[in-house]
């Protein structure tokens, strides 16, 4: 049985470890399909955490639990420390650690010269991810190579990572980052990229459709069981995409439709790409509908108890016994909290309706345990205590979708954009 949930980070870099368990007062991780952030605060009272510099060390977080007096701990993908605060209060000492992943450091790798292709270039989707991870593509090639790992059926289907060839399509701005343009070039296909325990980014294929799933959330004791959910259906746009030649370059043309949306409110899409033949063309449209299809899906829960093995993009089905409903979805974004022997976690479907508010220009103030302004845990335990206080009548999940309803003015101090940024022109 299990005895009491465990939680720890360790710490490493140039022959030097350090791990951290018991002196850890909490934590929020959140992945997220293109960032992976956490953000850990330490007990140092003992003042050793403040002698030590951590910045840029890698630091693996896993959770676990004592069963039966054995202790058991499952991994999550690496993170490197790119803030270090420490804070000296009347009654304790604080560290704390800001970390970030894979996915937010290849955001700051940048191209470091423009890059095109001609029309008759024979480079596939593979091939031009293999050159920008690997280092070994102009303009990435001043830059350190990233393992990409291309998960067994991954080319299932369609195929279109190894067949389809972008040519002149596909270019590179001076200052573009590699994170955009491995993004911008997976989006051609039904494929995803994961950053998984061994820090390697991994090709996948995902499952959308189907009763096979990673896991299964309901109120029966023998599953993963929740304490909230929240479903939200939205018309997908655009809800039908036409792909097709330009018309000075070929007559090849194929398009893709969600259905049930095109049938409320018909939006198309068209997008030219160099398409060798009118099923291939058809193949892009429909890998570019499934996407918007994921992106509109809607949808969250709450963990009394972290699912240790949960990744983004798993494929998964909560069954709500309470109202004899389940949604089945793709997990796009998951939150995990821990300290104070708890272990809890949120997850979602869909684009996350959250932006990120450390991105933010900071909010002012002081407060939490970590002090000044913008500080996410102390944010997020002040909405916490609002949603006790109300005792239900709103959510953090109802706040998110506020804010991302509602959101008309911000102040970034950097904007970094994964997969399309609309700018009006104005005439």
């Amino acid at each position: 049985y299990i005895e009491r949930p465990l939680y720890k980070i360790v710490l490493t870099d140039n022959g030097n470890t350090y791990t951290y368990t018991t002196n850890i007062l909490s934590g929020r991780h959140t992945e997220m399909k293109y960032t992976h952030k956490a953000q850990i605060f330490l007990d140092d009272n003992d003042a050793v955490i403040h002698g030590i510099d951590l910045e840029g060390f890698k630091g693996v977080l896993s959770y676990g639990a004592n069963v039966s007096g054995t202790d058991y701990y499952d991994a999550t993908p690496p993170l490197w420390v790119v803030g270090q605060q420490r804070d000296s209060h009347q009654d304790r000492t604080i560290v704390s650690l800001e970390l970030v992943g894979v996915m937010d450091l290849l955001g700051k790798d940048h191209a470091n010269a423009s890059y095109s292709q001609d029309s008759d270039d024979a480079n596939t989707i593979k091939d031009l991810l293999d050159g920008i991870a690997g280092g070994t593509l102009a303009p990435f090639d001043h830059l350190p190579a990233v393992t990409i790992t291309y998960d067994t059926g991954y080319d299932g289907g369609d195929n279109l990572i190894n067949n389809f060839v972008p040519a002149d399509y596909f270019s590179v701005n001076l200052g573009d980052t590699r994170l955009q343009t491995i993004v911008g070039l997976v989006g051609w296909t039904n494929n995803v990229v994961r950053v998984e325990t061994d820090g390697e980014l991994h090709i996948l294929k995902p499952v959308t459709t189907g009763s096979s799933y990673d896991y299964e959330y309901r109120l029966d004791d023998t599953y993963h069981n929740f304490l909230s959910k929240r479903f939200r259906r939205r018309v997908v746009f655009p809800n039908k995409i036409i792909v097709q030649n330009h018309p000075n370059q070929g007559e090849y043309t194929g398009n893709a439709t969600s259905s049930t949306s095109y049938g409320l409110i018909p939006k198309e899409r068209t997008v030219y790409a160099r398409g060798t033949s009118n099923a291939q063309c058809t193949n892009i449209a429909e890998a570019l509908i499934a996407k918007a299809e994921l992106d509109a899906e809607q949808g969250s829960a709450r963990l009394h108890y972290m699912n240790f093995g949960a990744e983004v993009h798993d494929y998964v089905n909560i069954v709500d016994s309470r109202i004899s409903d389940n949604r089945a979805g793709n997990m796009s974004w998951l939150t995990r909290n821990f300290g104070n022997g708890k272990l809890a976690m949120d997850f979602g479907f869909g684009k996350p309706s959250l932006i990120p508010l450390n991105d933010l220009a900071p909010l002012g103030g002081g407060g939490g345990a970590g002090g000044g302004g913008g500080n996410i845990a102390a944010i997020y335990d002040y909405l916490d205590q609002i949603v006790d206080l109300l005792e239900g009548m709103v959510t953090i999940e109802s706040f998110n979708q506020w804010y991302s309803d509602f959101i008309s003015d911000a102040w970034f101090r950097k904007l970094t954009v994964v997969e399309q940024l609309l700018i009006p022109t104005w005439v």
